[in-house]
């Protein structure tokens, strides 16, 4: 049940603003306390098992099966940017399709796969 109600959290919006989790320092420990935000070890394009990227999100879909389909709808949405795609049994009874027009920062979530699309990685402009 912790577990699920961490899950809640982490990939929708913690408040109003939609902003990331502070990057943290590249000088931090290489693996931080749950839930804190730490620097991404994947170039954009690859999948990073094991990390949400949490905030920004512009649409959610509960019919990708796989983090490769999650990643393949967050592909066909030019406003895409990066996506988090939650295991079944955490958020719903279903796997969860996080699809975001930012790139927040990843944190260490066992239940989730992220990725940031290639060629769409700087954040857009204000």
């Amino acid at each position: 049940m912790g577990v699920a109600l961490l899950g809640l959290v982490a990939c929708g919006r913690a408040d109003d603003t939609g902003a990331p989790e502070a990057e943290a320092p590249a000088e931090a420990a290489a693996t931080p306390a749950a839930g804190e935000t730490m620097a991404s070890t994947t170039t954009p394009g690859e999948l990073e098992v094991g990390f949400d990227r949490p905030g920004y999100d512009i649409g959610t879909s509960y019919d990708a099966a796989d983090a490769e389909a999650c990643r393949a709808q967050c592909e066909a949405d030019e406003a895409c940017r990066a996506f988090t795609w939650v295991q079944a049994g955490v958020q719903a009874e279903t796997p969860v399709c996080w699809l975001k027009d930012q790139v927040p920062g990843p944190v260490e979530a066992e239940w989730a796969t992220s990725g940031v699309m290639a060629g769409r990685e700087a954040p857009a402009t204000e």
